[in-house]
């Protein structure tokens, strides 16, 4: 683009659209009282700023040295700075328009913020499971086929049914859920514990081992590109 570089060109691009997400991820976490419409309106107005920027850094040519920069002064501002203007601005948007309209259910903040995550009460929405209904139901047919209560001969009709539950086997068996031979009770438990952030001591030492690996490299990759060339050249 414009014979630019392409890592400034990403990061340009990534500093016009990121901004707002970071933004929402942060403040759903720090904040309870954040909403669904918050969130929504926050990321629109913080994308519409972001697109604007960028179709205008698209439709003007940077100068080169020497020639006077006649572009709009929003691109004359850096993007990095530009991304601190919108990051604020999502977040002043999803406060704004969050304190105007109804705050979350409180059964939905158990478990998803910071100041919740320790929260051990049942979501409702945990327990409901229309897909064992579902399930349960496509059991009575075919126990209903079996015992001669339901009849039909429509192969295309039994084949469907195979080719859906070969489907609907190997999803369960890929998400680690197994609704084979379970009562409604053990269902339940399987997937809540599926929804559980709980860890084992053991779990938790391989989490920070990992996690204190990847802040070493990047540290340290961080030190050594900050260098001068010459240091860099005897290290």
């Amino acid at each position: 683009m414009q014979n630019g570089e392409l890592y400034i060109y990403i990061q340009d691009i990534a500093a016009n659209l990121s901004p707002p997400i970071a933004a929402i991820y942060i403040l759903a976490i720090a904040w309870k009282r954040v909403n669904e419409k918050g969130a929504f309106w926050a990321l629109i107005i913080g994308l519409v700023a972001g697109v604007v920027r960028l179709i205008i850094n698209i439709i003007y040519r940077e100068p080169i040295c020497g020639e006077q920069d006649l572009r709009p002064n929003i691109l004359k501002l850096h993007y990095m700075y530009f991304a601190i203007i919108i990051f604020w601005l999502s977040i002043f948007s999803a406060v704004i328009i969050s304190l105007l309209t109804q705050k979350t259910e409180e059964f939905r903040l158990i478990r998803t913020t910071y100041w919740t995550r320790f929260d051990e009460r049942e979501r409702t929405d945990e327990t409901e499971n229309v897909d064992q209904i579902e399930c349960q139901h496509i059991n009575n047919e075919s126990n209903s086929q079996s015992n001669g209560t339901l009849i039909t001969g429509n192969a295309d009709f039994v084949e469907k049914k195979v080719k859906e539950s070969l489907i609907r086997n190997f999803f369960q068996w890929f998400c680690g859920i197994n609704y084979k031979n379970q009562s409604e009770s053990t269902l339940n438990d399987n997937l809540a514990n599926i929804a559980n952030i709980h860890q084992t001591k053991y779990e938790k030492r391989i989490l920070m081992i990992c996690l204190m690996i990847v802040i070493s490299i990047a540290v340290t990759l961080f030190v050594y590109f900050s260098l001068p060339l010459e240091i860099r050249f005897y290290i």
